[in-house]
């Protein structure tokens, strides 16, 4: 994350970096963000469908790190059962429906994980208005993978344009981003998220970079029923 300031241990308990499985965690895949279960706890990790389809068949070898700001701390990990990449997704369209979540062998307890925004949540981020992502990508591009989970403060853009330049239906996706600040490799799939220490809501997932004023972000409110019915299927 280029700008990105070095996360509080604890405050963002949910964020997740997902990998092969490996002794080091070295083999980062992307971010993600654990959601929330119906219990208290949850064994789900909503992140971009573009790093984990290949996945899908063959799930065993991708784990998941969670509760920890160090990215190679192997004692946080938790394997992964399956992956749910959302059945819109295709291959030729990388940044299209471009959300998929990961379901987790056990649930992880004690975490305040964010909630989803929905379409009637009310809690969509106005154009101009602030929000902060979430990740462990590249502090450089070219650069290496950020040792230590970052954040950083963006805002909400409403460039028409910005939908042309990625190719995208401006509908179903937010762009977000600031002077010297956004996304960069290792950063996709990571969370888009509004609030404070009391609670956060989920408004996006990192999926591409490249333009001047902003980086695309799959929105979660036009996906929150199709999520919802993942993490209620057994």
């Amino acid at each position: 994350m280029r700008g990105g300031q070095p996360a509080a241990e604890g405050q963002f308990p949910w964020a997740a970096a997902l990998s092969l499985a490996s002794e080091r965690n070295s083999d980062h895949l992307c971010c993600g963000a654990l959601i929330p279960g119906g219990s208290g706890d949850s064994r789900w990790v909503l992140t971009c469908a573009h790093a984990m389809a290949r996945y899908q068949s063959d799930p065993h070898g991708i784990q998941a790190t969670l509760a920890t700001t160090r990215r190679t701390d192997t004692s946080r990990n938790a394997s992964v059962r399956r992956i749910h990449v959302h059945p819109a997704w295709e291959r030729r369209r990388l940044t299209t429906h471009d959300i998929a979540v990961v379901e987790l062998e056990d649930p992880v307890r004690n975490v305040l994980a964010p909630r989803i925004e929905t379409e009637s949540s009310g809690t969509s981020v106005p154009a101009g208005g602030q929000a902060l992502v979430v990740g462990w990508g590249c502090t450089a591009y070219p650069g290496r993978l950020s040792e230590y989970l970052l954040c950083a403060v963006v805002e909400r853009r409403c460039d028409p344009s910005l939908g042309a330049f990625y190719g995208v239906d401006s509908r179903a996706v937010v762009f977000a981003g600031a002077p010297g600040v956004g996304i960069l490799p290792g950063d996709s799939g990571s969370a888009l998220v509004i609030g404070n220490e009391n609670g956060h809501a989920l408004v996006g997932i990192a999926s591409d970079f490249g333009a001047a004023t902003a980086d695309l972000y799959t929105a979660t409110a036009p996906y929150a029923d199709w999520i919802q019915a993942v993490c209620q299927s057994p």
